[in-house]
């Protein structure tokens, strides 16, 4: 009765979310592939010659968690720019472990997107997971390329207890 209840409420909220991502503002969207091979979901919103911001999403999530910021008037005369983590919304999805495992990766991926939009110095928001991204990429590439950082109730490493009650994920990361 209980996964009946919890599948139906995930059903629900998928579709909410469909009918509210209806109204969004128009995404440029377009696709770059990491280091790795993993294609890249990239999306972009707002003036492309406004100051550039990058948001980085969270664990089960998709560019679509940032919708409030990109559909927002007082952030129109920004170059917005979110995009779907490896394994999430319209990015590729290994299905390998390792494309999970090593946190490099996940940096390399934020690399990818800054070089193909040619961003010059954003300011990056991440949101739970997505600060792994950037805590690799600045482990890897440091911060000369990044204009500023925000972080928001950050996960700096991506264990397997933080997965909680979704067995595959869990059993990938181990």
């Amino acid at each position: 009765m209980l996964n009946k209840l919890i599948r139906l409420t995930g059903l629900a909220l998928a579709l909410g979310t469909m009918q509210f991502s209806a109204g969004a503002a128009a995404a440029k969207q377009s696709f770059a592939t990491a280091p790795d091979g993993v294609r890249i979901a990239i999306q972009e919103y707002g003036n492309p010659q406004g100051p550039e911001l990058v948001f980085v999403h969270g664990l089960l999530g998709s560019h679509l968690t940032w919708e409030r910021q990109f559909t927002s008037p007082l952030l129109k005369k920004y170059r917005i720019v979110t995009y779907d983590l490896r394994g999430h919304g319209f990015s590729g999805k290994p299905v390998t472990p390792r494309f999970y495992q090593e946190g490099k990766r996940w940096g390399d991926e934020l690399r990818t997107v800054i070089s193909a939009k040619k961003l010059k110095k954003p300011v990056v928001v991440t949101w739970s997971l997505g600060a792994l991204a950037l805590t690799n990429y600045l482990h890897s590439y440091g911060p000369k390329r990044i204009g500023g950082i925000v972080y928001v109730d950050a996960v700096f490493e991506l264990a397997p207890d933080l997965v909680g009650g979704f067995p595959e994920t869990r059993t990938a990361l181990q």
